[in-house]
């Protein structure tokens, strides 16, 4: 999977489901992408050749048109997402959050934004923690391949110095060269070894710190967007905005604990 296709899910339905016994059908497909978020109890699952049982800090991912088999192992409680999204339909399956504690912070608000009057206003917070979780998925997977393919060693000096450097300016043609290939050529190499581009994976890297920096710390958007390799706090919330369908300001109100 890749990280930067993570972003901007368009958001069709959202529904809690609390201590529920057993699934009305115990397979069933969707014509839009489907997201389980375990709260508590498990149930076991198979998508295609995906299966396993999930439970609290796990996601179970499904694309469109495709059997979602289930089974309620516990009594489950859970968050069963409908949405619309920009990417392939390789991407499936069970995906094991590692930051448990953000993800109880986003089930925690995302209860309270469940009872608020304001439509309009809900959904767009429910959207917002549907749009953190894909982005957390996609970190941690990002992370996870990158580990997987490392038969480039070209790519992988690329990789790791953009790693140790994200927070500098940063000057693909020069890095190229210091590679001994052409910027043409780190492109399609990183891409084919990687899965995303340079400037997209730079791009990750930099937000996750930022939104490290926005819940962890009060820097300043200006503070953080040195911190983090770009020259103003305006660009950064204009990068910002753009992938995670959010301020900056918005994302440090909404999930800061």
């Amino acid at each position: 999977m890749t990280m930067s296709k993570y972003f901007s899910p368009t958001l069709l339905t959202h529904t809690h489901w609390i201590n529920k016994e057993k699934f009305l059908y115990d397979v069933d497909t969707y014509a839009s992408w489907t997201l389980f978020v375990v709260e508590e109890g498990s149930f076991s699952y198979r998508i295609r050749e995906s299966e396993g049982e999930a439970r609290f800090g796990d996601l179970v991912l499904c694309p469109p048109h495709t059997a979602f088999h289930r089974k309620v192992t516990s009594s489950l409680t859970f968050h069963f997402y409908q949405f619309d999204w920009d990417r392939d339909e390789t991407s499936y399956g069970l995906i094991k959050l590692k930051d448990t504690g953000r993800l109880s912070s986003n089930l925690d608000y995302l209860k309270r934004v469940s009872t608020d009057e304001d439509k309009a206003s809900m959904f767009e917070h429910k959207s917002h923690y549907l749009a953190d979780l894909l982005f957390m998925a996609g970190s941690q997977e990002r992370a996870l391949d990158a580990l997987k393919d490392e038969t480039d060693p070209v790519t992988l000096k690329a990789r790791l110095w953009m790693e140790r450097h994200y927070s500098e300016p940063i000057n693909f043609q020069k890095l190229a060269g210091t590679l001994g290939i052409s910027p043409v050529q780190l492109t399609r190499r990183f891409t084919r070894s990687q899965g995303v581009t340079p400037i997209s994976y730079l791009t990750c890297l930099r937000l996750k710190r930022s939104c490290d920096l926005l819940l962890e710390t009060h820097l300043t958007l200006d503070q953080i967007a040195r911190e983090c390799g770009y020259e103003n706090g305006f660009y950064l919330s204009r990068v910002f905005s753009k992938r995670m369908n959010m301020s900056p300001s918005q994302y440090r109100l909404t999930f800061k604990m």
